[in-house]
């Protein structure tokens, strides 16, 4: 059965287990996942309803702010890195040919009397 991404991710992720209680970063899952889904279908809606109204009451009138400053700096992003495959450039147009064709010509031009022409097949690449 395979594993869903945020059960993976708690996995690898030690600010995530932080903030789930764990005080130090353990590789091995806290149960199996499966667990996870009867425990969500047990409790059903009216259930989820009552944990997330029990922990709004926990921390009293700090609910009731008109404005909420939140710390995301570990939370994921979906960021593209430098080496993504999408920002490569395409280009309109192949040099393959000509870089083959002077390659060609640059072979047969490293002859004594040709030194002159092949500088200039290099200069021109």
């Amino acid at each position: 059965m395979p594993l869903s991404a945020t059960y993976i991710r708690y996995q690898q992720n030690p600010y995530l287990q932080y903030f789930c209680g764990f005080r130090e970063y353990t590789p091995a899952l806290p149960c199996h996942a499966t667990e996870l889904v009867k425990f969500r279908n047990r409790i059903s809606k009216d259930g989820f309803e009552f944990i997330f109204k029990c922990s709004v009451e926990l921390h009293g009138d700090d609910t009731k702010e008109s404005q909420v400053i939140i710390d995301s700096t570990v939370q994921e992003s979906n960021m593209t890195f430098p080496t993504g495959g999408k920002l490569t450039i395409k280009l309109r147009r192949s040099f393959i040919k000509e870089i083959k064709i002077l390659r060609i010509q640059l072979r047969f031009c490293r002859h004594t009397k040709k030194l002159k022409k092949a500088h200039w097949k290099l200069r021109n690449k």
